[in-house]
């Protein structure tokens, strides 16, 4: 399960690393226009998604992100990494 020595994290965190192992990703709009900061798949996202989450896990080697462009607009795409994908 989770070894809680090597990283605090709090229950949403491992609910949403969780759920990540098993091939889940997330979009978050980056792009300067009315839909910055927004997440996608809303629905599907088990815990909701704050940037202060976001920025922790990626700061943590827990989750990575490639960025995709749709009609012009770039969306990071993140996934959990091999590290992330240890803690669950």
């Amino acid at each position: 399960m989770y070894n809680d020595n090597i990283l605090s994290l709090t229950a949403e965190q491992k609910l949403l690393l969780t759920w990540m192992a098993t091939g889940h990703t997330f979009e978050v709009c980056t792009d300067y226009c009315s839909h910055f900061g927004d997440v996608q798949p809303k629905q599907l996202i088990p815990v909701q998604l704050h940037r202060k989450t976001i920025n922790k896990l990626k700061r943590e080697g827990l989750v990575s992100f490639e960025s995709k462009f749709y009609y012009g607009l770039r969306w990071d795409v993140f996934s959990i990494t091999d590290k992330g994908a240890s803690l669950v």
